[in-house]
């Protein structure tokens, strides 16, 4: 029987021997038999950094002394049929909701091959580590890391199968205050909106926990603008901000189940 050997190696290259007229494809494995040495294929898959070897090993082309092409098909044809379906895919960001927030926001991100559950895979936002909320196949909810100050940081999922494709998340500074509207006028200014003729109001608070609330800066003719705030030790806190907000994007913030969505 032929000696079993391992050759490492993707690409399918047919060599022909010096000794016969047989052909190898990435192997250097050999057979001794009445004095002659003859070369064997072996064919090695390898996938997200494993080996995988094809079922059997060892392949001998015998008879095919001057069939060049055919064993190097021959070898294709199975070193695919060894891939196939071995490893994890690397996955893929489509979408971002909402791509803009604060620290501690909720984000929801749908793609593809991010596995059915989390394991040991990542988000990170900025290199930093996300807090996951939940996790399937196709649809991941986590929140930016307090960590992070205001600037624009990419977002990656990282699985088994390597790092997903980067999409841009953009941080917005947060500000407390004692009552809501310090907070909110502080915001506003710092994201350049005038508020000169605006009017702030309480819109609805958790009765399940009262810290959290939800207030709203409207001008008449303009833009109205909402905040989602908790109330910490520091203070009235801006947890997220929006021209609106679902029922989703509140659950994945921490709101309260009993604070609705503005209508």
């Amino acid at each position: 029987m032929p000696q079993r050997a391992k050759a490492i190696g993707i690409g399918v290259k047919g060599t022909r021997s010096a000794m016969s007229n047989y052909f190898t494809v990435n192997s250097s494995a050999t057979e001794r038999r009445g004095g002659n040495t003859r070369p064997v294929i072996t064919i090695v898959a390898i996938v997200d950094g494993g080996v995988k070897h094809v079922p059997g090993g060892v392949f001998q082309m015998l008879g095919m002394k001057r069939s060049h092409t055919a064993a190097i098909c021959i070898a294709a044809a199975l070193l695919l049929v060894a891939a196939a379906g071995c490893g994890a895919s690397k996955p893929v960001i489509k979408s971002l909701k909402p791509n803009k927030g604060l620290v501690r926001t909720g984000f929801k991100i749908s793609g593809t091959f991010f596995g059915k559950t989390q394991d040991k895979s990542t988000v990170t936002v900025g290199g930093k580590k996300s807090i996951v909320l939940s996790w399937s196949d196709m649809s991941i909810s986590a929140t930016v890391p307090t960590i992070l100050r205001a600037g624009s940081y990419p977002v990656v999922v990282t699985t088994s199968g390597g790092p997903s494709n980067k999409v841009t998340y953009t941080v917005f500074a947060t500000f407390t205050g004692s009552t809501p509207l310090p907070a909110m006028l502080e915001f506003l200014k710092n994201r350049k909106v005038d508020s000169k003729g605006m009017s702030f109001t309480a819109v609805a608070a958790s009765k399940v926990d009262p810290t959290w609330k939800l207030d709203k800066a409207a001008k008449t003719g303009g833009p109205t603008y909402y905040f989602l705030f908790r109330k910490t030790a520091d203070g009235w806190t801006i947890i997220d901000f929006g021209s609106g907000f679902t029922a989703d994007q509140m659950r994945i913030d921490g709101a309260p189940g009993d604070l609705k969505p503005p209508t």
